[in-house]
């Protein structure tokens, strides 16, 4: 596994219950012919992505990306917010906030490893 889908991998196993959604490409055309689809992070999406680079593995996806949103997207409230958590809270409890705003904080969008999301995708 590459040290980008060990980064993604990371990444999305802390936001496994923050209802992120996932680009998810089909290993195979579908019969309907669609290449891939939306589905909301779970297990199965984590464990597939584990399996992409193994060609003795069977998967159902050649590729997964998050949709996320870049930092500089954040509205003016979340800029506040985030400026008073970084000062006065522990760094997980800062990520968390993160992770549950759909938040790139790793510039996974800039390495291509995730999409960003568009405008609407998430609402709070």
């Amino acid at each position: 596994m590459t040290k980008e889908r060990i980064l993604l991998l990371n990444d999305l196993k802390c936001r496994l219950y923050t209802e992120t959604k996932c680009l998810c490409i089909w290993a195979d055309v579908a019969k309907n012919g669609s290449e891939g689809a939306i589905n909301e992070l779970d297990t199965y999406i984590l464990d597939e992505l584990e399996m992409i680079d193994d060609p003795d593995c069977e998967h159902m996806f050649s590729d997964i990306k998050p949709y996320l949103r870049s930092m500089e997207s954040m509205t003016d409230e979340e800029k506040d917010i985030y400026d008073m958590m970084v000062m006065c809270n522990a760094p997980w409890v800062v990520v968390d906030w993160l992770n549950k705003h759909h938040l790139d904080y790793l510039g996974l969008i800039k390495l291509g490893l995730a999409l960003e999301a568009p405008e609407g995708m998430y609402k709070f």
